[in-house]
C-alpha cells in the first residue's frame, strides 16, 4: 500500500478487509474509503485497477470479481491454488478485456535489477537456461503466519535436494551391478530418529506434512527414474500410501497395465512410456496391505493364486 501511495499520479480510492477495524485503520492512514465487502467496494467505485493482496484461496474470486468493475487487475503471488483456478483468472480478465498482472515485488531489488541491467547488456549473450538459488534471512512468517498453512510455499533447495537424488541413484546402481536388491527408505520404521528429524525440518520450514509427503514421493520417483533410464532395474515396488502416487507420478510413465496380483490389492503392472521398448515392471503398495513375505514376491515375481509360478 505504502508503495503505491508514493508513486505520483496514483491515488487509493478505497480499501477492503472483512475485518472492519482492519478496514477503518488502512482507510485513515491513506485518505481512503473503507469496505468490508469486495463485490460493494469495486460496484460503486469501479476504480482504474485493483490490488488483490489476500491469501491464495480467494484470489480466483476476486480477480473475476474485478476483472467485471476494473481496468486493470494486479494479484499477489502465489497466483493460484490449482492450474484450473489460474486459467479461469487468466480467461475472466482475458473476456473483460483488462490487463492481469501479478505482483512480484522482489524484481525491483537491486540484485535483481542489476542482473536485468547486465543480461540486457549483453554481458552473457543470450541466455539459454537459469537455475537461481536465493536465500535471505528475512522472516516471512513473523507479519504473516498464515504463510505456513500454504502449501509448497518453502521450498527446499533443488540443487541440494537433487544432490541427495543423485546420490541415492548413484548407490542403488553400483549395489544392483552388483547383483543385490535395493530398498530406498525415508525411515527405517516408527521409531526411526530421522523421522523426528524430518518433521522437525519441515515444520521449521512452513512445509505442511502433505507438501513434504508429496516432494518426498517426487524425489523416490526420479530416483527411480533415472535407475530405469540407466538401464539398472526393470522391476520397481514402490510402498508407503501417498508417497507411492507421488512416486508413480515423478516416474513419468504415460500409462499402467495391470498383468498380474501378486498379493490383495497388490497388482503387478506394466509402465508403459512413448519409447516402445521402455516398459518396465512397476508394483504400488499402499500402507500395511500385503503378507509378510511381499516384498519377496515382488522381487521374484510370485503370482498370488498361484506361489509356484514365476511372472515373465
Amino acid at each position: 500500500m505504502r508503495g503505491w501511495a508514493e508513486i505520483d499520479g496514483v491515488r487509493i480510492v478505497a480499501v477492503c478487509d472483512t475485518d472492519p477495524a482492519k478496514a477503518r485503520a488502512f482507510a485513515l492512514d491513506f485518505g481512503a474509503l473503507a469496505y468490508t465487502d469486495a463485490g460493494t467496494m469495486l460496484a460503486e467505485v469501479n476504480p482504474d485497477f485493483t490490488d488483490i493482496v489476500t491469501t491464495v484461496a480467494a484470489h480466483r474470486s476476486l480477480v473475476e470479481l474485478a476483472a467485471r468493475h476494473s481496468r486493470g487487475v494486479t494479484c499477489q503471488k502465489p497466483f493460484a491454488e490449482t492450474l484450473d483456478d489460474g486459467d479461469a483468472m487468466v480467461a475472466a480478465c482475458a473476456a473483460a478485456g483488462v490487463p492481469l498482472l501479478v505482483h512480484e515485488n522482489f524484481r525491483w531489488q537491486s540484485p535483481y535489477r542489476a542482473l536485468g541491467a547486465a543480461l540486457a547488456a549483453g554481458a552473457i549473450g543470450a541466455p539459454r537456461f537459469l537455475r537461481l538459488s536465493f536465500r535471505h534471512a528475512f522472516d516471512i512468517y513473523a507479519n504473516q503466519p498464515y504463510l505456513a498453512e500454504v502449501r509448497d510455499l518453502a521450498l527446499v533447495d533443488p540443487a541440494a535436494w537433487e544432490k541427495v537424488c543423485r546420490a541415492a541413484e548413484e548407490a542403488a546402481t553400483a549395489a544392483l551391478g552388483s547383483g543385490q536388491s535395493v530398498i530406498l527408505a525415508s525411515a527405517r520404521g516408527p521409531d526411526d530418529p530421522a523421522l523426528a528429524a524430518a518433521r522437525t525440518a519441515y515444520r521449521s520450514s512452513g512445509l505442511s506434512v502433505q507438501a513434504a509427503t508429496a516432494r518426498l514421493g517426487a524425489g523416490f520417483g526420479r530416483t527411480l527414474r533415472g535407475l530405469h533410464d540407466r538401464r539398472a532395474a526393470s522391476r520397481f515396488a514402490v510402498a508407503g500410501g501417498d508417497t507411492s502416487s507421488f512416486a508413480t507420478r515423478a516416474f513419468g510413465a504415460v500409462a499402467l497395465t495391470a498383468e498380474a496380483e501378486i498379493a490383495p490389492a497388490v497388482p503387478l503392472m506394466k509402465a508403459h512410456f512413448h519409447q516402445a521398448d521402455a516398459a518396465c515392471d512397476w508394483i504400488v503398495k499402499g500402507g500395511q496391505m500385503g503378507p509378510e513375505d511381499l516384498f519377496v514376491r515382488m522381487r521374484d515375481g510370485v503370482a498370488r493364486s498361484d506361489p509356484e509360478a514365476r511372472l515373465a
